[in-house]
Protein backbone atom coordinates (compact mmCIF):
# COMPACT_ATOMS: atom_id res chain seq x y z
CA UNK A 1 0.00 0.00 0.00
CA UNK A 2 1.53 3.62 -0.85
CA UNK A 3 2.61 5.50 2.73
CA UNK A 4 0.33 8.57 3.33
CA UNK A 5 2.04 11.46 2.56
CA UNK A 6 1.26 14.83 1.80
CA UNK A 7 1.59 14.14 -1.99
CA UNK A 8 -0.56 11.34 -1.74
CA UNK A 9 -3.16 12.80 0.00
CA UNK A 10 -2.90 15.79 -2.55
CA UNK A 11 -3.55 13.21 -5.49
CA UNK A 12 -6.50 11.69 -3.50
CA UNK A 13 -8.33 15.04 -3.58
CA UNK A 14 -6.90 15.51 -7.03
CA UNK A 15 -8.83 12.68 -7.79
CA UNK A 16 -11.91 12.24 -5.89
CA UNK A 17 -12.22 15.97 -7.21
CA UNK A 18 -12.34 14.74 -10.83
CA UNK A 19 -14.71 11.62 -10.18
CA UNK A 20 -16.92 14.36 -8.76
CA UNK A 21 -16.97 16.30 -11.22
CA UNK A 22 -17.67 13.30 -13.49
CA UNK A 23 -20.41 11.99 -11.63
CA UNK A 24 -21.79 15.56 -11.84
CA UNK A 25 -21.34 15.33 -15.56
CA UNK A 26 -23.62 12.30 -15.90
CA UNK A 27 -26.18 13.38 -13.72
CA UNK A 28 -26.61 16.51 -15.48
CA UNK A 29 -26.66 15.33 -18.81
CA UNK A 30 -29.58 14.58 -21.35
CA UNK A 31 -30.91 10.61 -20.36
CA UNK A 32 -30.28 10.00 -24.44
CA UNK A 33 -26.59 11.11 -24.20
CA UNK A 34 -24.41 7.72 -24.45
CA UNK A 35 -21.72 7.24 -22.11
CA UNK A 36 -18.65 5.04 -23.90
CA UNK A 37 -17.68 2.19 -22.22
CA UNK A 38 -14.26 1.32 -20.63
CA UNK A 39 -12.17 -0.44 -23.17
CA UNK A 40 -11.36 -4.16 -22.36
CA UNK A 41 -8.40 -5.57 -23.34
CA UNK A 42 -7.42 -8.08 -20.52
CA UNK A 43 -9.11 -11.08 -21.78
CA UNK A 44 -6.76 -14.09 -21.08
CA UNK A 45 -6.95 -17.70 -21.80
CA UNK A 46 -9.45 -19.70 -19.82
CA UNK A 47 -8.84 -23.31 -19.09
CA UNK A 48 -10.93 -26.20 -17.17
CA UNK A 49 -9.35 -30.17 -17.22
CA UNK A 50 -9.72 -32.93 -14.72
CA UNK A 51 -8.00 -35.88 -14.62
CA UNK A 52 -8.40 -39.20 -12.95
CA UNK A 53 -7.84 -43.12 -13.27
CA UNK A 54 -11.73 -43.39 -13.24
CA UNK A 55 -12.74 -40.71 -16.16
CA UNK A 56 -12.76 -42.26 -19.41
CA UNK A 57 -12.13 -39.14 -21.60
CA UNK A 58 -9.52 -36.18 -20.92
CA UNK A 59 -11.75 -33.16 -21.76
CA UNK A 60 -9.93 -29.99 -21.90
CA UNK A 61 -12.43 -26.70 -22.18
CA UNK A 62 -10.54 -23.69 -23.85
CA UNK A 63 -12.09 -20.54 -23.70
CA UNK A 64 -11.55 -17.02 -23.12
CA UNK A 65 -12.29 -14.89 -20.34
CA UNK A 66 -15.84 -13.27 -20.41
CA UNK A 67 -15.81 -9.18 -20.61
CA UNK A 68 -17.64 -7.13 -17.64
CA UNK A 69 -19.96 -5.68 -21.05
CA UNK A 70 -21.96 -6.43 -23.94
CA UNK A 71 -22.99 -9.87 -25.55
CA UNK A 72 -22.84 -12.38 -23.28
CA UNK A 73 -22.48 -16.56 -23.14
CA UNK A 74 -25.80 -16.63 -22.29
CA UNK A 75 -27.22 -14.73 -25.50
CA UNK A 76 -24.36 -15.86 -27.74
CA UNK A 77 -22.60 -19.42 -26.88
CA UNK A 78 -20.17 -19.19 -29.23
CA UNK A 79 -18.43 -16.30 -27.74
CA UNK A 80 -14.95 -16.92 -26.12
CA UNK A 81 -14.72 -20.14 -27.61
CA UNK A 82 -11.13 -21.74 -28.83
CA UNK A 83 -11.53 -24.15 -31.16
CA UNK A 84 -7.94 -23.81 -32.93
CA UNK A 85 -5.81 -24.31 -30.29
CA UNK A 86 -3.00 -27.04 -29.43
CA UNK A 87 -3.73 -28.90 -26.09
CA UNK A 88 -0.89 -31.42 -25.23
CA UNK A 89 -0.49 -32.89 -21.86
CA UNK A 90 3.07 -34.82 -20.68
CA UNK A 91 3.76 -37.14 -18.04
CA UNK A 92 7.64 -36.63 -17.69
CA UNK A 93 8.69 -38.90 -20.75
CA UNK A 94 5.90 -38.65 -23.10
CA UNK A 95 3.89 -36.14 -24.68
CA UNK A 96 0.37 -36.54 -26.27
CA UNK A 97 -1.89 -34.22 -28.25
CA UNK A 98 -5.58 -33.74 -27.41
CA UNK A 99 -7.99 -32.93 -30.56
CA UNK A 100 -10.67 -30.43 -30.44
CA UNK A 101 -14.47 -32.26 -30.65
CA UNK A 102 -16.74 -30.65 -32.56
CA UNK A 103 -19.60 -32.22 -30.76
CA UNK A 104 -18.48 -31.93 -27.40
CA UNK A 105 -17.48 -28.16 -28.44
CA UNK A 106 -14.30 -28.91 -26.47
CA UNK A 107 -10.70 -30.98 -26.88
CA UNK A 108 -11.18 -34.26 -26.04
CA UNK A 109 -9.31 -37.86 -25.98
CA UNK A 110 -10.07 -41.09 -25.11
CA UNK A 111 -7.84 -42.81 -22.53
CA UNK A 112 -7.78 -45.69 -24.72
CA UNK A 113 -6.02 -43.60 -27.18
CA UNK A 114 -3.67 -42.26 -24.43
CA UNK A 115 0.13 -43.63 -24.68
CA UNK A 116 0.61 -43.36 -21.04
CA UNK A 117 -1.65 -44.51 -18.29
CA UNK A 118 -3.35 -41.64 -15.79
CA UNK A 119 -2.01 -42.93 -12.53
CA UNK A 120 -1.65 -42.30 -9.10
CA UNK A 121 1.85 -41.01 -7.86
CA UNK A 122 2.35 -39.21 -11.58
CA UNK A 123 2.73 -35.60 -12.22
CA UNK A 124 1.25 -34.27 -15.06
CA UNK A 125 1.42 -30.88 -17.14
CA UNK A 126 -0.87 -29.18 -19.46
CA UNK A 127 0.22 -26.70 -22.27
CA UNK A 128 -2.07 -24.97 -24.24
CA UNK A 129 -0.79 -22.71 -27.43
CA UNK A 130 -3.42 -20.52 -29.34
CA UNK A 131 -2.37 -17.98 -32.39
CA UNK A 132 -3.85 -15.57 -31.19
CA UNK A 133 -3.36 -15.51 -27.22
CA UNK A 134 0.05 -16.84 -26.48
CA UNK A 135 0.51 -19.75 -24.77
CA UNK A 136 -0.71 -21.29 -20.71
CA UNK A 137 0.50 -24.52 -18.71
CA UNK A 138 -0.33 -26.10 -15.58
CA UNK A 139 0.71 -28.84 -13.51
CA UNK A 140 -1.10 -31.59 -11.28
CA UNK A 141 -0.35 -35.23 -9.94
CA UNK A 142 -2.85 -37.62 -9.12
CA UNK A 143 -3.54 -38.44 -5.24
CA UNK A 144 -3.57 -42.06 -3.72
CA UNK A 145 -7.37 -43.19 -3.49
CA UNK A 146 -9.26 -43.45 0.10
CA UNK A 147 -9.29 -47.23 1.24
CA UNK A 148 -11.51 -48.58 3.65
CA UNK A 149 -14.17 -45.87 3.10
CA UNK A 150 -17.92 -46.51 4.32
CA UNK A 151 -21.03 -45.51 2.76
CA UNK A 152 -24.79 -45.71 3.96
CA UNK A 153 -28.02 -44.36 3.65
CA UNK A 154 -29.32 -43.20 7.36
CA UNK A 155 -33.17 -42.36 5.81
CA UNK A 156 -35.38 -39.78 3.90
CA UNK A 157 -37.88 -36.63 5.96
CA UNK A 158 -40.88 -36.75 3.40
CA UNK A 159 -42.59 -33.65 2.57
CA UNK A 160 -40.08 -31.12 4.73
CA UNK A 161 -40.93 -27.91 2.55
CA UNK A 162 -43.65 -27.45 -0.65
CA UNK A 163 -41.75 -24.38 -2.69
CA UNK A 164 -44.35 -23.02 -5.23
CA UNK A 165 -46.29 -26.43 -5.24
CA UNK A 166 -43.46 -28.83 -5.75
CA UNK A 167 -42.60 -31.06 -2.48
CA UNK A 168 -38.95 -31.79 -1.11
CA UNK A 169 -38.09 -34.49 0.47
CA UNK A 170 -34.62 -34.88 2.84
CA UNK A 171 -32.48 -37.78 2.29
CA UNK A 172 -29.58 -38.16 4.76
CA UNK A 173 -26.29 -39.75 4.24
CA UNK A 174 -23.60 -41.35 6.14
CA UNK A 175 -19.51 -41.24 4.77
CA UNK A 176 -17.10 -42.94 7.03
CA UNK A 177 -13.18 -42.99 6.20
CA UNK A 178 -10.47 -44.44 7.93
CA UNK A 179 -9.38 -41.58 11.14
CA UNK A 180 -5.48 -41.95 9.77
CA UNK A 181 -4.93 -39.75 7.07
CA UNK A 182 -1.70 -38.13 6.22
CA UNK A 183 -0.58 -34.82 6.28
CA UNK A 184 -1.57 -33.05 2.49
CA UNK A 185 -4.35 -35.00 2.06
CA UNK A 186 -7.75 -33.30 0.38
CA UNK A 187 -10.79 -34.83 0.43
CA UNK A 188 -14.44 -34.64 -1.01
CA UNK A 189 -17.26 -36.25 -0.11
CA UNK A 190 -20.73 -36.00 -2.21
CA UNK A 191 -23.68 -38.15 -2.42
CA UNK A 192 -26.32 -38.62 -6.21
CA UNK A 193 -29.48 -40.58 -5.39
CA UNK A 194 -30.92 -42.11 -8.36
CA UNK A 195 -35.64 -42.55 -8.70
CA UNK A 196 -36.03 -45.70 -10.61
CA UNK A 197 -39.16 -45.72 -12.81
CA UNK A 198 -39.72 -42.00 -12.44
CA UNK A 199 -41.71 -40.04 -15.01
CA UNK A 200 -40.28 -37.97 -16.93
CA UNK A 201 -42.07 -34.85 -15.25
CA UNK A 202 -39.75 -35.06 -11.94
CA UNK A 203 -37.34 -32.31 -11.68
CA UNK A 204 -33.97 -32.12 -8.89
CA UNK A 205 -33.40 -29.45 -6.82
CA UNK A 206 -32.25 -27.62 -9.39
CA UNK A 207 -35.18 -28.12 -11.54
CA UNK A 208 -33.56 -30.16 -14.09
CA UNK A 209 -35.38 -32.95 -15.30
CA UNK A 210 -33.93 -36.21 -13.27
CA UNK A 211 -35.39 -39.35 -15.54
CA UNK A 212 -32.36 -41.34 -15.51
CA UNK A 213 -30.20 -38.84 -14.06
CA UNK A 214 -28.81 -38.51 -10.54
CA UNK A 215 -29.83 -35.51 -8.16
CA UNK A 216 -26.64 -34.44 -6.17
CA UNK A 217 -26.40 -33.40 -2.60
CA UNK A 218 -24.67 -31.51 -0.42
CA UNK A 219 -20.57 -31.83 -0.84
CA UNK A 220 -18.33 -31.74 1.94
CA UNK A 221 -14.45 -30.54 1.34
CA UNK A 222 -11.79 -30.88 4.13
CA UNK A 223 -8.06 -30.75 4.11
CA UNK A 224 -6.35 -32.57 7.10
CA UNK A 225 -3.53 -31.90 8.95
CA UNK A 226 -2.12 -33.14 12.02
CA UNK A 227 -3.22 -30.01 14.25
CA UNK A 228 -6.81 -30.81 13.62
CA UNK A 229 -8.75 -33.97 15.20
CA UNK A 230 -10.62 -35.03 12.00
CA UNK A 231 -13.44 -37.19 12.95
CA UNK A 232 -14.06 -40.70 10.53
CA UNK A 233 -17.72 -39.85 10.01
CA UNK A 234 -19.68 -37.03 7.82
CA UNK A 235 -23.71 -36.65 7.43
CA UNK A 236 -24.69 -35.10 4.51
CA UNK A 237 -28.27 -34.40 2.51
CA UNK A 238 -29.46 -34.42 -0.29
CA UNK A 239 -32.73 -32.32 -0.84
CA UNK A 240 -35.01 -34.01 -3.60
CA UNK A 241 -37.76 -31.90 -5.58
CA UNK A 242 -40.82 -33.45 -7.12
CA UNK A 243 -42.80 -31.00 -9.63
CA UNK A 244 -46.30 -30.53 -9.35
CA UNK A 245 -46.14 -32.91 -5.99
CA UNK A 246 -45.73 -35.97 -8.20
CA UNK A 247 -43.78 -38.16 -5.65
CA UNK A 248 -42.60 -41.73 -6.31
CA UNK A 249 -44.94 -44.12 -5.32
CA UNK A 250 -44.51 -46.41 -2.15
CA UNK A 251 -42.02 -49.32 -2.93
CA UNK A 252 -40.30 -47.39 -6.11
CA UNK A 253 -36.63 -48.22 -5.90
CA UNK A 254 -34.55 -45.82 -5.04
CA UNK A 255 -30.45 -45.61 -5.70
CA UNK A 256 -28.00 -44.22 -3.71
CA UNK A 257 -24.20 -43.51 -4.64
CA UNK A 258 -21.59 -42.44 -1.99
CA UNK A 259 -18.71 -40.24 -4.00
CA UNK A 260 -15.43 -40.38 -2.25
CA UNK A 261 -12.42 -38.03 -3.79
CA UNK A 262 -9.22 -37.68 -2.59
CA UNK A 263 -7.92 -34.62 -4.74
CA UNK A 264 -5.05 -32.92 -5.37
CA UNK A 265 -4.57 -29.31 -4.13
CA UNK A 266 -5.19 -28.06 -6.95
CA UNK A 267 -8.50 -29.43 -6.78
CA UNK A 268 -9.10 -28.73 -3.16
CA UNK A 269 -8.27 -25.07 -3.53
CA UNK A 270 -10.03 -24.37 -6.43
CA UNK A 271 -13.54 -25.68 -5.32
CA UNK A 272 -12.61 -23.92 -1.57
CA UNK A 273 -12.41 -20.44 -3.19
CA UNK A 274 -15.30 -20.80 -5.21
CA UNK A 275 -17.66 -23.03 -2.88
CA UNK A 276 -20.74 -22.11 -5.03
CA UNK A 277 -19.03 -23.23 -8.05
CA UNK A 278 -19.40 -26.92 -6.81
CA UNK A 279 -21.68 -28.14 -9.40
CA UNK A 280 -20.42 -25.60 -11.89
CA UNK A 281 -21.02 -25.90 -15.78
CA UNK A 282 -18.65 -25.50 -18.73
CA UNK A 283 -20.48 -22.11 -19.77
CA UNK A 284 -20.06 -20.85 -16.32
CA UNK A 285 -16.55 -20.98 -16.46
CA UNK A 286 -16.16 -18.26 -19.03
CA UNK A 287 -15.86 -15.53 -16.60
CA UNK A 288 -13.35 -13.55 -14.90
CA UNK A 289 -11.44 -15.33 -12.53
CA UNK A 290 -9.96 -12.82 -10.49
CA UNK A 291 -11.28 -13.84 -6.93
CA UNK A 292 -10.82 -17.57 -7.48
CA UNK A 293 -7.97 -19.96 -6.94
CA UNK A 294 -6.72 -20.85 -10.21
CA UNK A 295 -2.90 -22.47 -11.39
CA UNK A 296 -2.97 -21.79 -15.10
CA UNK A 297 0.03 -20.09 -15.78
CA UNK A 298 -0.63 -16.78 -17.79
CA UNK A 299 -4.67 -17.82 -17.47
CA UNK A 300 -7.50 -18.63 -15.75
CA UNK A 301 -9.18 -21.81 -14.56
CA UNK A 302 -7.82 -24.99 -12.90
CA UNK A 303 -6.06 -28.23 -14.17
CA UNK A 304 -6.41 -30.73 -10.99
CA UNK A 305 -6.62 -34.43 -10.58
CA UNK A 306 -8.05 -36.89 -8.45
CA UNK A 307 -8.88 -40.16 -7.16
CA UNK A 308 -12.22 -41.49 -6.96
CA UNK A 309 -13.91 -44.53 -4.99
CA UNK A 310 -17.61 -45.15 -5.26
CA UNK A 311 -20.04 -46.84 -3.24
CA UNK A 312 -23.57 -47.63 -3.69
CA UNK A 313 -26.43 -48.10 -1.12
CA UNK A 314 -30.47 -49.61 -2.16
CA UNK A 315 -33.60 -48.72 -0.40
CA UNK A 316 -37.30 -48.08 -1.32
CA UNK A 317 -39.30 -44.99 -1.32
Amino acid sequence: LPSHTPENFKAMKQTTAILYGFICLILFSSCEKEVSLPSQNSEKLVVLSYISPQKPTINVFVSTSRPYYGVTTETDPSIGMIDNATVTIFNGSTTATIPWNATQKQYALSSTLLPFPISEGTSYTLQVSTPDMGSVSAQTSIPKPISGAKFSFLGIQKNIETDYGSKIDLFTYQFSVPNAPSQGTYYRFYPTLQINSMSPTTFGIDNASTNNNPAYGDPYLQEYTPSISVSSERKLDLAKKYDSGKTPSLGTSLSHTGYFISCSKEYYLFYKTAPHNIGIQYNDLITNFENLYSNINGGYGVFAGYNEVTLTADSTY
